[in-house]
């Protein structure tokens, strides 16, 4: 009853100025399961985009590493507890916010990188040698992306955590590229009229993560050499 009690108030907490000690401990072995099934996950996508040659593995491939540099930034984030309010209202911390930046900035690469890599792909009419590699690996992954997904998310709305949101929004994305990958390879294996599927997958990455990556940019004063001094 007591612990129940601990993991539904965490004001307490914040109001002291930290962050909810039992919250803090699920994020990290969340973060590290994540980071053992990400690092699975783009050793397999980098290893069948070298067999397979599709564009949709490829960036699945990425937006694994991404999650990986991602997570490595969070558990530096919760390397320190503190928490602050801003305006009267909303609790954060000066490293919450660097590491949101970091973040924002690895997404800022990793969709340059996706998105000339598609529209290489649809100049030269690049085709998968075969769709089953795709449909396999993203069957496999999507359940195991969605669930990790969902739980990241929630526990960075417990911790109040603009950096954790952001690696749980990587995680939805791995999820949201195998669904492109199922879609793309049965398409494929259907009629190979649908090689542009592929390719277009890629971009629509490419498009959310600059998109996000942006939003984060220009809310925040990351030029300001004030924004990077330790407190």
């Amino acid at each position: 009853m007591s612990d129940q009690v601990d993991l539904e108030i965490d004001d307490t907490m914040f109001e002291k100025g930290e962050l909810p000690p039992k919250w803090v401990r699920l994020g990290l072995i969340f973060l590290v399961i994540s980071l053992v099934l990400t690092i699975l996950g783009s050793g397999a996508g980098i290893a069948l985009y070298v067999i397979d040659d599709s564009l949709s593995i490829f960036s699945y491939g990425l937006v694994c590493l991404l999650d990986i540099i991602c997570t490595i930034l969070v558990l530096w984030r919760l390397q320190d507890r503190k928490v602050m309010k801003i305006d009267g209202q909303q609790f954060t911390s000066k490293r919450d916010r660097q590491a949101s930046v970091l973040i924002s900035l690895v997404f800022v690469a990793t969709g340059i990188a996706i998105a000339i890599h598609s529209i290489v792909s649809a100049a030269t009419r690049q085709t998968p040698e075969t769709a089953k590699l795709m449909i396999l690996l993203s069957a496999i992954s999507l359940t195991f992306w969605v669930l990790l997904g969902c739980v990241k998310f929630y526990i960075a709305v417990k911790l109040k955590s603009v950096s954790y949101r952001k690696d749980a929004v990587v995680t939805l994305a791995s999820a949201a590229i195998c669904v492109g990958i199922l879609i793309a390879g049965l398409l494929f294996r259907l009629d190979q009229w649908y090689w542009w599927v592929d390719s277009a997958v890629g971009f629509l990455v490419s498009i959310f993560l600059l998109g996000y990556a942006f939003s984060t940019l220009l809310m925040n004063s990351w030029t300001n050499r004030d924004f990077w001094r330790r407190d």
